[in-house]
């Protein structure tokens, strides 16, 4: 019989199987891709372009909601079952500033302004965590998650791409919205797109980086679909990353650059440059404006110094903020409509908001400063950590360029600690992953022999 992958005297169960192994697998792979596309897709899975925000849509649409959630969770149940001691070893070594937040947020509960928006997002944003738990702590190799991750993304893209050449009447935005003619794909709008395709880009820009020339093709095609779709959402911060990320992935994964990229004194001669610049620049032209700075990057986009008014809403945010800064709001329990404290940002900025169009802001609004400084020094210091790991586990450019990617988009859209959110499902993802590299090759994994 041959030997399992975490076979040790302390092992109560693990799997000597290769079936039974798959069939697991396999389920969480289904599950994962479910859960996926339900988060991409418009609420209640209603493609007939109707505004997602309408409550008042037939029974039916609800219950094809409440299916689809309760087959993700059935999913997410039954695998975290067959992998429960695994998973409970593997969420103990999560990074403690981590869980420390994730400790904040719970913690809300006592002083939130709604307690039951609080732990409503509380449980989606565990059932988050567990979506991602299932597939990193699996008995396989660490890398077979981003295996799967990889292959996931390939296929949402696909799926995009099949809507707007086949089914344009939804895969692309038609008149008389503003957005008309960008690409949305399979979801409810061109940002939304915009997001699998910069996600999608990373990772498959490493898996492009690292396979063999002759056997390039295939990833090659993908990033090259990428960027090409990303153009098509017409989503300026979606191009800017997504043309952003490909060589930034490729100079972290590359072996001819990451030794570069670790060195001190590559950074130090890089901060002395800059800083050297910055002082010239002010010297001889004057300290600029904000509009200055910003007014070129903006047109070159199409947009004003108010990012489509975007500042105007972070103005009115921070104002609120200051009334809850040390502990926010609560977890959840700001943005719940025209009843709660949005409402007042509604009545003055004159649209229904549902974010700050800030993730920064929006975690400072909910969680506090605390929350805001546990969740900053979590990333941080896992940023530190695959940094010194990168020497020796390629695998690495991906962690450190979802940080910077996901840190950089949440400037203009918000995606920390929001439930059903890619960007926060993936950030999820690199703290489970580091997680499972610090478990030993024995860990017991709950799943059962198979005669």
């Amino acid at each position: 019989m041959p030997a399992a992958p975490f076979a040790t005297s302390h092992s109560r169960s693990v799997p000597v199987e290769s079936g039974r192994l798959f069939s697991v697998d396999r389920l969480a792979s289904v599950t994962l891709f479910i859960g996926l596309t339900y988060i991409l897709t418009p609420t209640n899975l209603d493609f007939s372009g109707a505004n997602p925000l309408d409550l008042s849509r037939g029974a039916e649409q609800k219950i094809i909601d409440y299916a689809y959630n309760l087959l993700v969770f059935a999913g997410i149940a039954l695998v975290a079952w067959h992998r429960r001691l695994i998973i409970a070893h593997g969420l103990s070594k999560l990074n403690p500033w981590f869980l420390a937040y994730m400790g904040w947020c719970l913690a809300s509960v006592i002083w939130t302004a709604n307690l039951g928006e609080t732990l409503t997002t509380l449980i989606r944003l565990f059932f988050d965590l567990l979506l991602m738990a299932i597939i990193v702590f699996s008995p396989r190799s660490p890398q077979a998650s981003i295996r799967l991750l990889h292959g996931q993304f390939a296929l949402l893209l696909g799926a995009c791409l099949i809507f707007v050449v086949f089914v344009p009447a939804w895969g692309i935005t038609a008149p008389p919205s503003v957005h008309a003619g960008s690409w949305r794909g399979i979801t409810d709008h061109k940002n939304s797109l915009a997001q699998l395709i910069i996600f999608a880009s990373i990772i498959w820009s490493y898996v492009w980086t690292v396979t063999p020339t002759q056997q390039s093709r295939m990833p090659a095609a993908v990033v090259l679909l990428a960027l090409i779709m990303a153009v098509g959402t017409t989503s300026s911060s979606g191009i800017l990353l997504t043309f952003a990320a490909i060589p930034l992935v490729y100079v972290l994964a590359s072996p001819r650059f990451s030794g570069l990229v670790q060195s001190r004194t590559f950074w130090v001669i890089v901060a002395i440059v800059g800083i050297a610049l910055a002082y010239g620049y002010v010297v001889l032209a004057g300290a600029p404006s904000y509009v200055e700075l910003l007014g070129p990057v903006a047109q070159a986009f199409g947009k004003d110094v108010t990012l489509t008014g975007r500042t105007d809403i972070w103005v009115l945010m921070l104002e609120q903020a200051r009334d809850h800064w040390l502990v926010g709001y609560g977890l959840g329990a700001y943005w719940v409509g025209d009843v709660g404290f949005a409402a007042a940002v509604w009545k003055l900025i004159g649209i229904e908001l549902w974010q700050a169009h800030n993730g920064f802001i929006d975690v400072i609004n909910e969680s506090g400063a605390i929350g805001f400084g546990l969740l900053l020094i979590a990333m941080l210091s896992h940023g530190r950590w695959a940094m010194r790991r990168l020497k020796h586990d390629s695998s690495m450019s991906i962690h450190l360029a979802l940080l910077l990617i996901l840190a950089v988009s949440n400037v203009t859209e918000s995606s920390y600690s929001r439930p059903m959110e890619l960007g926060n499902i993936l950030m999820y993802f690199l703290f489970l992953c580091r997680a499972r590299l610090q478990l030993p090759s024995g860990a017991p994994t709950g799943e059962r022999h198979v005669h």
